[in-house]
């Protein structure tokens, strides 16, 4: 294992070359560590149950094959193929295939704030929250075993070489770029960004930062100099779903993600969520989950 401290961030940054760490650990990076590598060969689904994340993760699986819960939706990866997961996702592993070995990227908030990822354009990001996978052709699973490789390296030299950080950096976002040109096919038209493709990548941004404290639609459209109904419409336009739908998402994201994950009783979670009072954050949950009500949710079910 190699590891060197990041001047720039004054973090660790790390290469492992073994499996030494289990998917869990290198999946909720410590407060220390910003960017970790490894190579993984052995899956285990003695984990907690489910496990939410704090990193931005790509899991090139080259051979073999897994089954996890994403999300709580069941994703079933066959190599060749890249698995990218972001920050508070819930995930579960549930079945592991013979000769399973991926390699994994993991990288913090600071890390793909610095990158200026493309991960995070709304289109992409939306789709795969949904599908993480996608599978790859020869070409595809050549390149990224390059840029993998190339990685490697880098994290594997000395920390007193010059330029290290900035190659790192550069190296990563030349990654993020070759992706969206693998993602482009799948996710987007070749159409360019029109001023209702912005209204709508603006409110994902505020989306994500508000979503547990505001879900009044007029605090979104204020915020973006437009009107409700205008807001609405575009998303509509943009993304099939109106911008109710898409806050009820937001929202009922977070509180799986506390039922399952945290220890806080039901009342604090409607609390934390903005919801007048705990029958309200019941029925509402009832409404989202075609009948099953947040107690029901939270007790997990036995294999």
């Amino acid at each position: 294992m190699a590891k060197k401290i990041d001047n720039q961030l004054g973090h660790d940054i790390e290469c492992i070359e073994n499996s030494s760490k289990d998917l869990y650990n290198i999946l909720s990076l410590d407060g220390s560590t910003d960017l970790q590598m490894m190579d993984m060969n052995v899956l285990s689904a003695d984990y907690p149950p489910f496990f939410r994340i704090n990193c931005t993760a790509l899991i090139f699986v080259q051979t073999g094959g897994v089954v996890f819960d994403v999300q709580f939706h069941p994703v079933k990866v066959q190599a060749p193929a890249l698995v990218v997961v972001f920050p508070q996702c819930i995930m579960q592993v549930n079945d592991n295939f013979m000769d399973f070995n991926a390699r994994i990227i993991a990288f913090s908030k600071k890390y793909e704030d610095l990158l200026h990822s493309v991960l995070n354009y709304y289109q992409i990001r939306q789709n795969l929250i949904h599908h993480p996978c996608i599978s790859l052709d020869e070409t595809a699973f050549a390149t990224l075993t390059l840029y993998f490789d190339t990685l490697q390296k880098i994290l594997s030299t000395p920390s007193n070489q010059p330029n290290m950080y900035a190659i790192t950096i550069n190296l990563l976002r030349s990654l993020q770029f070759y992706l969206q040109t693998l993602y482009k096919d799948a996710f987007l038209s070749d159409a360019i960004i029109n001023r209702k493709e912005e209204i709508t990548n603006l409110f994902f941004d505020l989306l994500e930062k508000n979503v547990s404290k505001e879900i009044d639609i007029d605090f979104f459209a204020q915020k973006l100099c437009i009107s409700p109904k205008y807001l609405t419409n575009t998303l509509k336009e943009i993304t099939k779903k109106t911008a109710t739908q898409w806050i009820n998402s937001y929202i009922l994201q977070q509180a799986k993600t506390m039922l399952r994950t945290s220890s806080m009783n039901i009342q604090q979670i409607s609390n934390a969520l903005g919801f007048e009072n705990q029958s309200h954050f019941g029925s509402w949950f009832r409404r989202q989950t075609n009948g099953t009500n947040p107690t029901d949710f939270r007790i997990i079910p036995k294999k």
